[in-house]
């Protein structure tokens, strides 16, 4: 998971909260209002589960981690 919290990001927040967009390798949760996460979809989860290898593995929590990653920045901006 990837989450940005309220407390330690405050000038940020509010902006990142309303402007955040779904995407196809992260999945949006808002359910906390102190707490914007981003999980990994099932179905990416499952392919994580289910890779062949470690390197594999590596290559799709990459994929996760940096388009949530840029999401955030992009809902910052």
């Amino acid at each position: 998971m990837v989450e940005l919290d309220k407390r330690s990001n405050p000038e940020y927040y509010q902006k990142i909260w309303a402007e955040i967009e779904a995407g196809e390798k992260y999945k949006v949760n808002k359910d906390e209002a102190d707490y914007l996460k981003l999980f990994l979809p099932r179905e990416k989860f499952a392919l994580l589960n289910n890779a062949d290898n470690a390197i594999d593995q590596v290559e799709i929590l990459k994929e996760y981690i940096k388009a949530a990653c840029e999401a955030i920045v992009e809902g910052g901006k």
